[in-house]
């Protein structure tokens, strides 16, 4: 079984207008509402690919019943601790021709009760299942949340794939989780230094150094690169298309990889799989579907 938590979900407004003027009055041209958070955008594309999973993490008041009746409707399996006090954070993607900005809120608190609710769930997650950890954490929750989820639940013999930043990724690398996927941005932020494409397997091997067993590093429209523990290197440009969206990408390319895995057990074919739903989600307004996938293998290269 596959289990996404996202411990600081959101829902996303996304507003398209021709151009932003801050300070003045602006028109917005369309807009749409999403249930986001990368947990759960992760299961999202799970979804459109066929595969299913079960969705953890926390919600609270009207934005968080909204999410997960959105959810539901789609036929996800969520399974949310509901907190008595706040509101789900809404976040603002503001997209225009030439770029996209986003303003994110801080969103709810979490007490000892909640987490203590949360961990009671986790404790039911099957033996050998994958677990996806992943985005920010909320208040009240310590950075070091996921380092201490991976320890106690260590016996359950789970994969995990972690997709955190700063010190909530720092702490979970000594428990060796099966994959990380920094963006080359949070590699940066991460090490405290700029990044060349050429040093990114140095820099990759340093995160293995560190505990990660793989190591993704996403490079949004130029693709990505992967360190397997099986010392391999790969690297792959990301197909030609026209970016619609690209919130939700490096989340479906999380999705895609471990369809990929699943299928295979084979790392090449896992990283062609991820990059081929990230690509098909920034194309997309959502989430590509498995058609989209399938047509943009057959134009991808093969991993070098």
């Amino acid at each position: 079984m596959i289990y996404t938590l996202t411990l600081n979900p959101s829902l996303d407004y996304i507003l398209n207008l021709k151009a932003l003027e801050c300070g003045k009055t602006n028109r917005v041209e369309d807009s749409c509402l999403f249930a986001g958070g990368k947990g759960i955008n992760v299961s999202l594309m799970l979804q459109n690919l066929g595969i299913e999973s079960v969705v953890l993490g926390f919600l609270a008041g009207f934005s968080g019943q909204e999410i997960c009746n959105r959810l539901e409707q789609k036929g996800l399996d969520c399974r949310f601790v509901m907190l008595e006090k706040g509101h789900t954070r809404i976040n603002v993607k503001l997209h225009t021709q030439t770029e996209e900005t986003e303003i994110n809120a801080s969103g709810f608190e979490v007490g000892d009760l909640d987490l203590g609710r949360l961990k009671q769930q986790l404790e039911q997650i099957e033996n050998h299942s994958i677990l996806v950890l992943a985005g920010s954490v909320p208040c009240g929750v310590e950075q070091g949340i996921y380092a201490e989820i991976m320890q106690e639940l260590e016996a359950k013999n789970l994969l995990v794939i972690l997709d955190a930043q700063g010190v909530a990724l720092r702490e979970a690398l000594s428990w060796r989780p099966f994959l990380v996927k920094p963006n080359l941005s949070e590699l940066q932020s991460y090490f405290q230094e700029e990044i060349q494409y050429d040093s990114l397997q140095q820099y990759a091997l340093r995160l293995q150094e560190q505990g990660a067993r793989n190591v993704i590093i996403s490079l949004g429209g130029d693709g990505a690169v992967m360190l397997t523990e099986n010392n391999e290197f790969f690297t792959l440009k990301a197909p030609q298309g026209r970016l619609v969206n690209s919130v939700g990408a490096g989340d479906s390319m999380v999705a895609g990889f471990v369809a990929g895995w699943l299928q295979t057990q084979d790392y090449a074919f896992a990283f062609r799989y991820a990059i081929a739903c990230g690509s098909a989600s920034a194309f997309a307004q959502g989430f590509g579907t498995l058609e989209d996938v399938q047509n943009i293998l057959k134009k991808m290269e093969e991993v070098k």
